[in-house]
């Protein structure tokens, strides 16, 4: 090879190269966009299976029900999943495929009133996840206490209060058990920190006429560091600002998506919590397409780390805690 020639070889050769590298960042960048996590080799929805599920915590009365569901993400051969509850006495699940029904204990477990049902996927039984459920006990008062439960992360505050079909009883707040305080008039704050996720508190209301009538809720614990997205925190400030404008998607808007609540947030489907993919809102906000695409122009489209957070959010559970 004379070196004329060499060296057209070796330019081609560039070229090629740099070729392939844009090629494979366009690629990165699409998997990126439409929500997809996971590392990217031959098929990048086969390198890892992942299990969520609705809801990610949730709280039921003494022989309560629940309804759940499941959903898998890379699986390399059966998206279908087995349920189980950990620990003995503690319920029964009704597994129909990808959804169950679960029916809590007719009496409190005395040493742990928190429950957890496990959903494994069948392709990879290394892959599960747990949805920890409190079992309330009966509501025996004349009043309760809103609300009755919640998952709170531990730089966030709750401030509860009592609902009552007639006049609101004179109460006072106080903890029970776990940590924390609480305000006499039920403004209750976490500790900066905790060994670890899920520990609980007992927020108890006693009446001031009668300190035997009270009502409780629970509330469980996770550290601020975490992963975990929050609707309230995380999500509402992104759509406030680019979706939830007058006559756009307010509480008056279109399609019936009120994007300045979390129930008009998940309203028909726009948001299916564990699957941002099949989600319409986040279907819209990765369209390339500007006429199509939300937030609709002039408005810019929300930049990659807004759109990775609420596909995050999504696929974490679409969790509404605080």
């Amino acid at each position: 090879m004379n070196r004329m020639k060499f060296k057209d070889f070796k330019t081609g050769l560039r070229g090629s190269v740099a070729a392939l590298i844009v090629a494979y960042s366009i690629l990165q960048v699409s998997y990126l966009l439409s929500g997809c996590q996971y590392a990217v080799d031959t098929n990048p929805d086969v390198n890892l299976t992942e299990v969520h599920i609705s809801p990610v915590a949730a709280a039921v009365t003494v022989n309560g029900h629940l309804s759940l569901s499941a959903s898998v993400l890379g699986y390399t051969s059966a998206g279908t999943v087995s349920w189980s509850i950990d620990g003995t006495n503690n319920g029964t699940i009704v597994a129909n495929g990808l959804t169950a029904v679960y029916t809590a204990p007719p009496f409190p477990n005395p040493t742990s009133s928190i429950v957890n049902i496990r959903v494994t996927s069948d392709d990879d039984q290394n892959r599960y996840v747990l949805c920890p459920v409190t079992i309330l006990r009966p509501v025996d008062t004349a009043f309760t206490v809103n609300p009755r439960s919640e998952t709170l992360l531990t730089n966030a505050t709750q401030q509860f209060a009592v609902d009552t079909i007639g006049t609101v009883p004179a109460v006072r707040f106080e903890i029970e058990d776990g940590p924390g305080t609480i305000t006499s008039d039920g403004l209750y704050t976490p500790p900066a920190t905790i060994d670890s996720d899920g520990i609980e508190a007992t927020i108890r209301a006693v009446s001031l006429a009668d300190s035997t009538v009270y009502s409780e809720s629970f509330i469980t614990l996770r550290n601020a560091t975490d992963s975990l997205w929050c609707f309230s925190r995380d999500i509402l400030p992104i759509l406030s600002a680019s979706c939830g404008s007058s006559g756009c998607h307010d509480a008056g808007g279109r399609g019936g998506y009120d994007a300045l609540t979390y129930s008009g947030t998940l309203n028909r489907e726009n948001v299916k919590p564990g699957d941002a993919r099949g989600s319409r809102i986040f279907q819209a906000i990765i369209r390339f397409d500007a006429d199509t695409r939300m937030p609709p122009p002039p408005q810019p489209a929300l930049p990659q780390n807004q759109v990775l957070r609420i596909g995050q959010w999504i696929n974490e559970g679409a969790s509404n805690c605080q």
